[in-house]
């Protein structure tokens, strides 16, 4: 306890007056406990907080690989440094969202058409800096087969443009990559790297 606290306890416990004395000194030493137990129950909490914030988080991704007669999507967006790189369609699994429905989410939110998912790539551990990312890789279509569905259609606003690329195209412009995922993931892929969507169990409470 604090000093005023220890004081007005000291005066509680050896006033000599009647009862009915004690009652001011009663109240104003309960009133200091209240406000003493509410500020160090804040000061807890904001310690918590910041303790849980400093746990470590990865990051839980998604990617698409839409092949249509031999070319593959790709999407152009400016990196943080204002550099134009492009990458496979991906994005962030959202809270309360399952892998499969993120990967669906990110397909019709960045090419502006139903996709479907055929099987999973890969599941990559990317460590880079202070960041550890989880990414989930599926080879995926086009659910009406139409390419000339695709359109832009980033809710976000970053994709600048959407385009077909050749296998050559991509390897030939990996210093554009938006990450180097992009070269592990197509590698598997060209390497015919299949597993089961059935490999990915939900869990739902």
């Amino acid at each position: 306890l604090n000093h005023q606290i220890r004081a007005l306890l000291i005066r509680l416990t050896f006033s000599n007056g009647d009862q009915s004395d004690k009652i001011p000194l009663l109240a104003a030493t309960t009133r200091r406990l209240l406000l003493f137990a509410r500020g160090t129950l804040i000061c807890f909490l904001v310690w918590w907080g910041q303790d849980m914030s400093e746990r470590f988080k990865p990051y839980l991704t998604v990617a698409l690989i839409i092949e249509h007669e031999g070319r593959f999507l790709m999407v152009e967006e400016f990196q943080e440094t204002g550099e134009l790189c492009f990458g496979t369609i991906a994005g962030h699994v959202e809270a309360k969202e399952s892998i499969i429905a993120a990967a669906l989410r990110e397909g019709r939110e960045e090419c502006g058409c139903e996709v479907e998912l055929d099987h999973l790539v890969g599941i990559y551990d990317y460590v880079k800096d202070y960041e550890t990312i989880i990414r989930f890789t599926f080879a995926a279509h086009l659910k009406e087969h139409d390419p000339s569905l695709v359109r832009v259609a980033d809710p976000d606003q970053k994709i600048q443009a959407i385009k077909w690329y050749s296998r050559d195209e991509i390897y030939a412009q990996r210093s554009l990559w938006r990450t180097r995922l992009i070269g592990y993931n197509f590698d598997d892929y060209f390497k015919g790297q299949k597993l089961p969507l059935s490999c990915i169990t939900e869990v739902r409470a």
